[in-house]
């Protein structure tokens, strides 16, 4: 026994016969009772990112709120008012027409200033539930859900590229998005290039004069 392990205190100590174990000296001598060292934890660096489950209902109804507003083209006599407005400029008479068309568009207007009022505040409260849900899940400074206040396409650019930094992942919302605000434009360029045809095919051009009198 050497002078050091005669000054050593009792303990448990690598034991010099088997490595990755321990072995208990008494304070004079070694006793037969070992045990294993544990291994010691392995770093893991920063937790896993998230790749999945980060698109719920409430970011596709941020998508979708655009359409509603499909439901606004309709409420407006578009080719009663060009038709009444050319008659009255053109030949001269449709001035009771426009009145009439006028006087319709009064509460007409109303319910479609409220139903864009309704896409507008669904888009805010959608995304705000979006971002809850963001939180929840651990992603990191999610895009704010304040930025729907500007349209729901501006939210799902800027979650989309958040996202994708955050998990690498780039979610198909974008995507999706962008195309069905293309749909909703087209159709309501289509919708109103057809109520003006329609209204222009309806104007009854005045004979010459002469003919029929």
């Amino acid at each position: 026994m050497s002078d050091s392990e005669s000054a050593a205190v009792a303990g448990w100590y690598p034991d010099p016969l088997q490595p990755g174990a321990e072995r208990w000296w008494d304070g004079t001598a070694w006793s037969t009772a070992t045990r294993l060292i544990a291994a010691p934890a392995v770093e893991t660096g920063s937790p896993a990112p998230i790749t999945s489950g980060v698109d719920s209902i409430w970011i596709w109804l941020v998508v979708l709120v655009p359409v509603l507003n499909l439901l606004r083209l309709p409420l407006m006599d578009i080719g009663g008012y060009v038709q009444a407005v050319f008659e009255a400029t053109r030949y001269g008479r449709g001035s009771g027409q426009i009145a009439a068309v006028l006087t319709t568009w009064g509460p007409r207007f109303v319910l479609s200033s409220a139903l864009g009022v309704v896409t507008y505040g669904l888009t805010v409260l959608f995304g705000a539930l979006d971002w809850l849900r963001l939180r929840r899940l651990g992603v990191d400074r999610p895009f704010h859900w304040a930025w729907g206040f500007l349209s729901s396409l501006v939210y799902v650019i800027g979650r989309a590229v958040v996202i994708r930094r955050r998990t690498g992942k780039l979610s198909p919302t974008l995507w999706i998005s962008i195309a069905v605000v293309i749909v909703v434009i087209a159709v309501s360029i289509a919708f109103t290039f057809a109520a003006v045809l329609g209204a222009l095919q309806g104007i009854t051009p005045i004979p010459p004069s002469g003919i029929g009198s």
